[in-house]
Parts: C-alpha cells; structure tokens; sequence
C-alpha cells in the first residue's frame, strides 16, 4: 500500500515556515499507476519523500503520493510501517490462550504490475 499526503498540509506546512528544501521531488515518470480497491484509477499531483518521525520510535524515509484533497488524515503505506519498524498484530479474542501462532515468512521474488483488468502468468 502506498503512503498518501494531502496536499492541504503541504500548503499548512509551507504557512508555517517548514523547510520545502527538505523534500525530495520524485520525478513524473518515477509514478507507477495507483488504482484503489475498486480498479479506479487514483489521480495524484505528484510524490515526495521525506523523513518521518515516529513518536517514541523509529524514523525513516517515506515516499508519499500527494493527494489534491482538503483532509487533515496522513495516509501510511505498509512500507512506510515496515520501515519504520512498526508490526501489526491480529490476535484471536477467542478461547483463553494469548500465546502467539507460528508464524509464516513471506518472500517477495519480483514485483509486477498489472492494470485494472488486465492478467498476467
């Protein structure tokens, strides 16, 4: 999942004095089509990375995708949680164990696109 940023606080952000400098432009042509759940394609102004910092934690550098919308909410992509050394743990509220289930590892061989509708071997 990718990171998403609004573009209202960039603008916020540029109010207030933050070093624009510090952001790195990634280039137009760098963007690989985003589609949402639903097979739409999502329409951005453009992507940066910079650092984040996490309370209490890691910190790391994130791409993010800026989104040409009025929210307040910073959307983190499960890479960004990867590296900011951030794990989610589902535990089953049933029966009386709280032990942790072995858990599988799952390696990545090559990443490959495929639009919406399309098929790939």
């Amino acid at each position: 999942m990718i990171s998403i940023l609004p573009v209202e606080l960039l603008a916020r952000a540029q109010k207030e004095a933050f070093d624009m400098e510090k952001l790195e432009v990634l280039p137009e042509e760098s963007m690989v089509p985003v589609c949402d759940a639903s097979c739409n394609r999502m329409n951005f102004l453009g992507a940066i990375k910079m650092q984040v910092y996490l309370e209490g934690g890691d910190t790391a550098i994130v791409a993010f995708h800026i989104a040409d919308t009025n929210d307040k909410d910073i959307l983190l992509g499960m890479n960004a949680l990867d590296r900011l050394v951030v794990q989610l743990v589902i535990r089953s509220e049933i029966g009386d164990d709280n032990t942790e289930k072995d858990a599988r590892g799952v390696t990545v061989l090559r990443r490959l696109y495929v639009p919406p509708h399309g098929s790939a071997l």
